[in-house]
């Protein structure tokens, strides 16, 4: 049995180093970035100068043993022949047969569509060769930097500028960071904490990227270099030698668009993972399941687990676990788990002697579906229990000990003072 996978990010070599325990298993995994799997959230310690390149790989490299790493680009899936059609770094087409098929190609950035995107100094923060050219561009010029977005993605690139002492301009069409995903309170006190660092400008939106630094000229005049001088929005115009487009992504289709692959966001397969054609399944963030495409780190590793119990376990449909995600603004920890909605809800906050700490329980009715903190560390095991549990308010209250590894929160919810309260 030949497995052949597409794309070796979290999904696709989580699949590859479950399935190489069968040693009968003949595995393939072809990515067109590099040879062996690497942390893409790593790719800003890199640039940093906190990790090597080969710290960033997910693995130990022993541990594909077993497994045939190409790096390739793929160009063609035929269902019909069973066959994909792969360039490799040489050029050289070449056909790979195979009798299971994994699609897991990952996102690819979104685009503006604007005048003068495809401009030198114009790009997004996604594949490992954005990095390279990212270093390329602060080595050859010098100048401030704009960040089109207000996404995890824009707030990594911001804080990778900053450290290079680099004038960083954040352009955020929303009236504060991320509101169209963050509640108010937590919104404002993560837009103070970006605003710490860099400059941010809200309810912007860009009309073009500029060859001069006055904007008058069209894209491909008045720039000794071809690359971006200015940036123009329907508010301002700004100098930049560096734009970072960080507007989100979609999953990336570009290899099966004549496959016969049934497509519409994005892959759709049901809840064993199985596409349209046979033998050919799909996870992460290229897979769309019941109308949803789940473009997340923890989502695309479980879908891979279950898969591969699928197919060696028997085990039953695809069933996503509680939301969960973590980043970084900055210094500023977050974390989320379950929904966090508008409605009924507890707030902590503290932002005394410097502190920013938020926790948020969100309930429907009297039972907990969701969790918020910023600033404070949260026990993901604890959480996603009383999540799964749907706790009521009062054992929540009790167990606030158990939930946060904070000292403030050592004594239960009676020492918080009154500074935890009921929002609606």
């Amino acid at each position: 049995m030949h497995t052949l996978i597409l794309g070796n990010g979290i999904a696709g070599s989580t699949v590859a180093r479950l399935l190489r325990q069968d040693p009968d298993m003949q595995i393939t995994m072809i990515s067109e970035e590099a040879r062996y799997p690497f942390s893409r959230p790593a790719l800003m310690y890199a640039f940093m100068g906190h990790l090597t390149d080969r710290q960033t790989e997910l693995h130990e490299r022993k541990s594909y043993k077993g497994i045939d790493l190409i790096q390739g680009s793929v160009r063609h899936v035929d269902t019909t022949e069973k066959v994909v059609k792969y360039a490799a770094d040489n050029g050289q087409p070449t056909d790979l047969t195979y009798d299971r098929l994994v699609i897991a190609t990952g996102s690819v950035p979104h685009r503006l569509n604007v005048p003068g995107e495809s401009l030198e100094g114009v790009q997004g923060l996604y594949h490992r060769g954005d990095l390279i050219r990212l270093e390329s561009r602060l080595a050859s010029t010098d100048g401030p930097a704009c960040i089109i977005g207000g996404g995890l993605i824009g707030v990594e690139l911001a804080e990778m500028l900053h450290s290079r002492k680099k004038p960083v301009t954040m352009l955020v069409r929303e009236a504060s960071y991320w509101n169209s995903v963050l509640l108010p309170e937590e919104s404002a006190v993560v837009s103070k904490e970006i605003e710490r660092h860099v400059k941010v400008l809200y309810n912007r939106q860009v009309l073009s990227f500029n060859e001069s630094e006055s904007g008058d000229s069209e894209a491909g005049t008045g720039s000794a270099d071809g690359g971006l001088r200015s940036v123009t929005t329907d508010h301002d115009h700004l100098p930049a030698n560096l734009a970072g487009v960080t507007i989100g992504v979609q999953p990336n289709l570009s290899a099966l668009q004549s496959s016969g692959i049934t497509l519409d966001r994005g892959v759709i397969v049901d809840g064993f993972f199985r596409t349209s054609a046979p033998d050919v399944y799909a996870i992460g963030d290229c897979a769309q399941i019941d109308g949803r495409i789940e473009q997340l780190w923890y989502t695309a590793r479980h879908q891979a687990e279950t898969l591969v119990a699928q197919w060696t376990d028997g085990a039953g449909t695809y069933a996503p676990e509680p939301f969960y995600n973590s980043a970084k603004f900055f210094s500023l920890e977050y974390i989320v788990a379950g929904q966090v909605t508008g409605g009924r809800s507890f707030l902590y906050q503290d932002e005394r002697q410097g502190k920013r700490h938020l926790l948020r329980l969100c309930f429907d009715g009297d039972h907990l579906i969701g969790i918020n903190t910023l600033g404070l560390r949260l026990r993901q095991d604890c959480a996603e229990r009383l999540i799964a549990e749907g706790a009521r308010v009062q054992m929540v209250m009790q167990s606030l000990s158990e939930l946060c590894f904070d000292p403030e929160f050592s004594g239960g919810w009676r020492r918080l003072n009154g500074r935890i309260r009921e929002v609606a």
